[in-house]
């Protein structure tokens, strides 16, 4: 068993936790997700983290059903680079419409050896392209959506008990605003 806790965790849910643990088996299941409302108090075991743990990222092009054109899938749109289409279409709509439709997931055209990085690149400029794009919806477009859009969010995508999505820790941000730097890290942990 191992618990995870840091300055903020990003489930993908849309839940932020502050300082929260998570509880994980020795495979990465969540066993248990514990909220200290910001009130972390050392504790047994658990390993805490400078920065925000996410989920691990999902690669939604390496599915068949999404076609990499960008209105994809009937139900999708994903994002696999920034290009001048992407901010004509995509972002045209108002933030809340944004945020109701939610139908967005990020892809890399291949698989590639290490998709978390290359999918950590992309977060990265999306939020200095789209600054009015929070990290927490970017991150559930790479989280919860990708795993959504592939039909494998009963196992990954997001930090919920019964789940195994792995954990990445995001570092060097700017922690008053949640926002990404040119010069922030991704560090898969689990």
């Amino acid at each position: 068993m191992r618990k995870f806790s840091a300055h903020f965790i990003l489930t993908g849910t849309g839940v932020l936790l502050n300082k929260g643990i998570v509880v994980t088996t020795d495979q990465g299941v969540i066993m248990e997700i514990i909220d200290t409302n910001g009130a972390f108090e050392e504790r047994s075991s658990v390993e805490f983290y400078s920065g925000i743990i996410t989920p691990g990222f999902v690669n939604a092009a390496l599915s068949p059903k999404i076609n990499m054109l960008k209105p994809a899938h009937q139900k999708w749109t994903m994002i696999n680079a920034i290009d001048e289409t992407i901010t004509k279409d995509l972002f045209a709509v108002s933030q809340n419409e944004l945020q109701k439709t939610n139908r967005i997931c990020l892809g890399l055209k291949s698989a590639a050896s290490n998709d978390q990085q290359a999918l950590f690149k992309l977060i990265k400029d999306l939020c200095s392209n789209f600054p009015m794009i929070s990290l927490a919806q970017v991150v559930t477009w790479a989280t919860k959506n990708g795993a959504e859009a592939l039909s494998i969010s009963d196992r990954y995508g997001s930090i919920e008990i019964g789940k195994q999505p792995g954990l990445n820790l995001l570092t060097g941000l700017d922690m008053g605003d949640m926002t990404i730097k040119s010069t922030s890290v991704l560090e898969k942990l689990f």
